[in-house]
Parts: structure tokens; C-alpha cells; sequence
């Protein structure tokens, strides 16, 4: 490292001397060749009026070069020459079966991008909507549609054990790849000192989900779980239906505790705090 850190001084070093040595040689060549630089002085260029005022008109930055827009959408101008997001021209095309992903309404979709393409295009009623029932649809997996089995009453009851043991192993995997941030870090070796080894993978899942941060998440949070799971696990839609007991479209802490059997000494009183420290590292 240190060498590295020497070499890249003496590489600055380098670049800011040159002009300096330019200048020392330019004066050497001025004294030895009075006559020579007069007539190289007089082969120049006239100067227009931005450089002799000592600034050159620079060209104009793309306003769209750093302005993100999300899936489905690309930034264009508006009237204002203000950069804006709008529903993309196309989206990539021939990506494979990998690429696919099926809709809440199970219709499968070329790409993801495509999808809230759709989404966008159908919701402003613009050319090119395919279906008006588009505007609502949300992405439920990644693949083409599949006909999902029934999940049976066996299959249901034992799902929360084996959805917590994966939560385990999820969170066991990203600390021993150190890509968890310090405070999921200290849960995750903690979980694994405890008897009930799933009940803090369990509330750091649940607070990773919550983006909007009000101990609640909806169908689009859960899109971690329910879009790589759905395929593999036929069980994970209605489980997670299942967990909203009072059907308002969320799942709050104490459903998601319920839902995956944590008794009520290991609903930690203090969620919310343990939220809010994961949050503010996320």
C-alpha cells in the first residue's frame, strides 16, 4: 500500500512540475531565439472574444446524464428543458425464459422492464397500452407464469418453520460474506449463540423489508421474498396472505410475529428501536 500511495505522489509531483518545466524551457528558448518566437507569435491564430476574456464557452451538459429514472421508464426534456422520467420508447428484447417475469394477473412478461413499461404506458393512456387492465398490474415472480399447486393444510402449517430456518441461513450467509451493515452484523452472531436461533433473522428480515419505515410492509416490500420464492415455493403467496389477518394490505410487526410462530417472550418489545438502528445503515 505504502508503495502504491508513493508512487501516485510522485505521479501527481510529475504533472504538476511539467508546467513549471514548460515554462523554464519556453523562457531558455525566448533568450536563445528572439527572432524565432516573433515569427511563431505572428503564424498564431487571432483570438476570439471568449479567450482573450479568458474563458472558453464550454458545452452544455446533458441534463438527463445523472437524472435516474426507474424500470419501465427512461428521462427525456420537458418544456422547460428539465430532465423527467417517462414511459421507455422498448425495452430489450429476445432475453430468454431467465428474463420473463409473470404479472399479479398471471400474464407473462418478455422482461421486467417491459412489465412497467406496460404499467406506464396503460395508466396514462398512451399508444402503445396493450391491455387497460395493465395500469394496476404488479410483478408477482421472476419466470413465466406457472399453474401454482394448492398449497395443502400440512404444507401451510409447516411453512413458518422452514420460512424461518431459510432467514436464518440467509442472514447466517451474508455475515460470513460480511455484507451485512454493523448492527445486523452483532444480531447475526447473537442469533446464532441462541437456542431459538430464527427469532432475530426474523425481525431483521422484517425491518429490512420495511423501506417506508412504519413497522408495516406491503405487496411491493415484500418483492425480495415473494419474487425469487413464488416459483420454488407454491405456499409463499398464500402464507404471506395468510399473515395479513385483518386484509388491509399490510403485514405489521405483530402479524409477521405471529405468522411465523415467535412466541410472545421473543416478540422483542423494542422492534421499533432495532428498525430504526438497521435503517439507518441501509
Amino acid at each position: 500500500m505504502k508503495l502504491y500511495l508513493l508512487l501516485g505522489i510522485l505521479l501527481v509531483s510529475q504533472v504538476w512540475a511539467k508546467p513549471k518545466e514548460a515554462q523554464e524551457d519556453l523562457t531558455e528558448d525566448e533568450e536563445e531565439a528572439p527572432e524565432e518566437q516573433e515569427v511563431e507569435e505572428a503564424e498564431q491564430p487571432e483570438k476570439t472574444a471568449e479567450e482573450e476574456g479568458g474563458y472558453v464557452q464550454q458545452t452544455r451538459k446533458d441534463p438527463c446524464y445523472d437524472h435516474n429514472c426507474p424500470i419501465g421508464k427512461e428521462c427525456d426534456l420537458d418544456e422547460n428543458e428539465e430532465p423527467v422520467c417517462v414511459c421507455a420508447h422498448a425495452c430489450p428484447k429476445d432475453q430468454g425464459d431467465r428474463a420473463k417475469v409473470c404479472s399479479t394477473t398471471n400474464v407473462t412478461f418478455s422482461t421486467e422492464c417491459e412489465l412497467h413499461r406496460q404499467k406506464c404506458l396503460c395508466h396514462g393512456q398512451r399508444e402503445g397500452c396493450e391491455n387497460p387492465e395493465y395500469r394496476s398490474i404488479h410483478m408477482d415472480y421472476y419466470g413465466p407464469c406457472i399453474e401454482m399447486t394448492p398449497c395443502t393444510d400440512a404444507e401451510m402449517a409447516d411453512f413458518p418453520v422452514r420460512m424461518r430456518d431459510w432467514l436464518f441461513l440467509i442472514m447466517e450467509e451474508l455475515a460470513d460474506r460480511k455484507e451485512l451493515p454493523k448492527p445486523a452484523m452483532k444480531m447475526a452472531k447473537k442469533a446464532e449463540r441462541q437456542p431459538k436461533r430464527w427469532v432475530l433473522p426474523a425481525i431483521w428480515k422484517f425491518c429490512e423489508l420495511d423501506q417506508t419505515h412504519d413497522l408495516n410492509v406491503d405487496l411491493h416490500e415484500l418483492m425480495p421474498i415473494t419474487a425469487p420464492l413464488k416459483p420454488m415455493e407454491h405456499c409463499t403467496g398464500p402464507f404471506l396472505e395468510k399473515c395479513d389477518v385483518d386484509n388491509d394490505g399490510h403485514i405489521n410487526a405483530k402479524e409477521w410475529a405471529d405468522c411465523l410462530l415467535l412466541d410472545e417472550e421473543d416478540q422483542v418489545e423494542n422492534m421499533e428501536e432495532m428498525c430504526k438502528s438497521l435503517h439507518q445503515f441501509n
